[in-house]
């Protein structure tokens, strides 16, 4: 249960007691007394405690942070979220003394001077009472949409006495949404090839606890996640159901509640506080959800009979929390809580992380490969087109080939349409002074600021801290008026089409279209429903949307993918490409995907043009195996951060002389990483590649160990840390 604790003069703190103990006290320590006990029930299970202290020793970060992330804003008093306050509406209902039909005629009789009153009297009667026997009572605001009927009106059959306005309590989360779905009446039909996957994924799960499920870009694998989901609810259990981001819930929450109905419900950190603590509290309750469908988070939600947790699109590096802590993997920490539960978990995805698939080929997960997309349906064509080729001939037109170009003209002349993707938002990469060559830059952050424009204004914009400034019209350095743009952003992108194929609707997708609650759900909603021809997107496009129309699907600039300094750039590039070239033709018709690029020799452009994860993943396990990266060594990165870049970078360089002591082939030197300085804080970076066989349990106590040896020098106590675990 949660308590409050005085820890300072005036601070309250929330905590949760875990544990009782009848154990002597520490006389030589001054305890804090409770202040208050906020539950009357337990607000945690004991599979969540063993999971939370499973998450706080594995990522490496305390208990508290693990339970601050667990219980939602509203639950917890130190937060200035806190404050959770039901939601309420007005009804009204045929007073008690005129519930029978002589004092309802005598009532209706009364107001025959009043013919307004009366015939509101007469709607109330006729919206809430059956034979006038059975008395309903109705919201108060849809009396009011109903029929025209006056507030007044109505207030003054409450002061006559003849009708009762009460406030009662409502759920905000009513299954998340206003329809109601009669789950009988969807039935599952699986095809040929989706019933031997189902089949042998229940057989594997005799002998293993997790299954890949590697299905090509539409195989159908919902539909075998509904079928085993219906298995579960039949036998009484629970599920949880991850998906990577909430832009894919929109689509698949739709199609779940068809088959699942009021048995489902949706977490997610688009949520209110309001609605977590509901969904929160309902998990508690007698009569929880059966199905849980969410993001990341959802894996913190109690769950008393957990028998199944899927992870849509494992590969998803959505999965990862970032900041703050605890740095999670979704992923990996769900198949740790199906452990803690004995629950069973079923991994889907088209392009298998490069570890999932290595789990899978040394048996440690089960494997079921699906090859076929559901009614037999072709997979895309693949064109790569050379954009340094079409540059030196002339032919395009701004980031569009003429190949491209015209395939698009054919296909919107079809009255097919076409997803554009590019991974990047803004109006350009960044703007640059062709005199001197300097690009602004965030006066907080080490980042370039990207161009934006919003309802004709241009501005420059940072993605890490959020300053914004107007665009100039010299530069800064030198007061030059040549000032010209690298690279091309979605915003751009929307200009150009626009331009281009006048006369097509065009809708974009990024995080700055989607800032608004529900905005996402409006867009996809809308391309689904053609009303726009061309849907413009960064990564959102690419995680498993499904539309009917789509024929045509383009990869604007595909280098930008590869050239990140990172081990997994060549994995995410080959994983995203395939991703979004499952959005094409996913019905009756082969869809055609238009790859442009600098690099047509590249071998990820082989890989996808011939759909072939296995020369990929043989290929990237070789490099990783030689190279040392996972899933062959585990990997620490210790992060120091401090508002003074030499105090950051020594501390780094004391802590790295410790661990080299223990790990002399294994600690890297201290590195800055790719953007060193984020809101005026700097920060420093040692990597530790320990070898899977080397005890996970001694390697933690030795990381501990450089670090409180680091932060206890008088010149390092200031210093902030943090390990990113794999």
């Amino acid at each position: 249960m949660r308590v409050t604790v005085p820890l300072g003069l005036k601070k309250n703190y929330t905590a949760i007691v875990s544990e009782l103990t009848e154990k002597d006290i520490n006389n030589d320590i001054q305890y804090k007394e409770i202040k208050d006990i906020l539950d009357t029930t337990p607000i945690a299970n004991n599979t969540q405690l063993r999971f939370w202290q499973w998450m706080a020793e594995y990522y490496m970060c305390s208990e508290g942070e693990i339970y601050r992330a667990a219980i939602p804003a509203g639950l917890k008093p130190d937060t200035k979220h806190y404050g959770y306050k039901p939601k309420t509406e007005i009804r009204i209902r045929i007073a008690q003394q005129y519930q029978n039909e002589q004092e309802l005629q005598k009532a209706l009789n009364s107001l025959k001077k009043a013919p307004a009153q009366q015939q509101l009297l007469l709607n109330i009667i006729y919206l809430t009472t059956q034979d006038y026997k059975q008395f309903d009572d109705i919201k108060r605001a849809q009396l009011l949409n109903a029929r025209q009927n006056s507030a007044t009106t109505l207030n003054t059959l409450i002061e006559k006495g003849f009708i009762v306005a009460f406030e009662q309590q409502v759920s905000r989360i009513e299954n998340n949404n206003t329809k109601k779905y009669d789950e009988s009446k969807e039935n599952i039909n699986l095809s040929e090839h989706q019933q031997a996957a189902y089949d042998t994924i229940n057989k594997l799960w005799q002998t293993k606890n997790v299954v890949l499920l590697h299905g090509v870009t539409s195989s159908g694998k919902t539909e075998i996640y509904s079928q085993i989901i219906k298995d579960v609810i039949n036998s009484d259990g629970q599920v949880l159901f991850l998906v990577p981001e909430i832009a894919l819930t929109t689509q698949l929450t739709e199609r779940m509640k068809k088959i699942l109905g009021e048995n489902l419900g949706i977490y997610h950190s688009g949520f209110s506080d309001e609605e977590r603590v509901e969904v929160y509290r309902k998990q508690l309750s007698d009569n929880p959800f059966k199905v849980i469908m969410g993001a990341r988070s959802a894996i913190f939600l109690p769950m008393t009979q957990l028998k199944l947790v899927i992870v849509d699109e494992e590969h998803e590096s959505s999965y990862k929390q970032q900041n703050p802590a605890p740095r999670y993997h979704a992923r990996n920490a769900a198949i740790m809580l199906a452990q803690i539960a004995n629950a069973k978990v079923l991994l889907g995805s088209a392009t298998p992380a490069v570890e999932t698939y290595y789990n899978a080929t040394i048996g440690k997960y089960g494997l079921v490969t699906l090859t076929h997309r559901y009614g037999d349906v072709q997979m895309p064509d693949i064109e790569i087109i050379d954009i340094k080729e079409c540059r030196r001939k002339k032919m395009y037109d701004g980031p569009f080939m003429d190949p491209l170009t015209d395939k698009i003209k054919h296909t919107l002349n079809e009255n097919k349409q076409v997803i554009l993707f590019q991974n990047r938002r803004g109006l350009a990469h960044y703007i640059t002074c062709e005199d001197c060559a300097v690009s602004p830059t965030c006066p907080n952050c080490e980042v370039s600021l990207t161009p934006h424009i919003i309802r004709g204004n241009k501005f420059l914009s940072c993605h890490y801290c959020g300053y914004s400034t107007g665009m100039p019209d010299k530069c800064p350095e030198c007061g030059s008026i040549k000032l010209t743009t690298t690279g091309i952003g979605t915003e751009k992108v929307q200009q150009e089409t626009q331009k281009l194929f006048n006369g097509a609707r065009v809708a974009r997708l990024d995080t700055d279209t989607t800032r608004r609650k529900n905005a996402h759900q409006h867009i996809i909603s809308d391309f689904a429903q053609h009303n726009s021809d061309i849907l413009i997107g960064t990564q959102m496009v690419s995680k498993g949307l499904d539309f009917n129309n789509v024929a045509l699907v383009a990869v604007l600039n595909a280098d930008s993918l590869l050239t990140l300094p990172d081990f997994r750039s060549t994995e995410r590039a080959y994983q995203l490409l395939e991703q979004v070239s499952g959005r094409a033709g996913r019905r009756q018709q082969q869809g055609t995907v238009i790859i442009q690029t600098y690099n047509t020799q590249h071998p990820i452009m082989q890989w996808v043009k011939e759909h072939d994860y296995l020369s990929f993943y043989n290929y990237t396990i070789k490099e990783r195996q030689l190279l040392r990266y996972p899933p062959f060594v585990r990997m620490y990165t210790i992060v120091f951060k401090h508002k003074e870049k030499d105090i950051a970078l020594h501390a780094a360089q004391y802590a790295q002389q410790i661990l080299a002591k223990y790990f002399p082939q294994e600690t890297s030197n201290v590195t800055e990483p790719l953007v060193s300085r984020i809101m005026n804080i700097y920060y420093q970076t040692i990597v530790l590649r320990i070898d899977n066989k080397v005890n996970i349990h001694q390697t933690r106590q030795i990381i501990n160990y450089a670090i409180q040896q680091t932060t206890a020098q008088n010149m390092f106590k200031t210093v902030q840390f943090y390990v990113e675990i794999d």
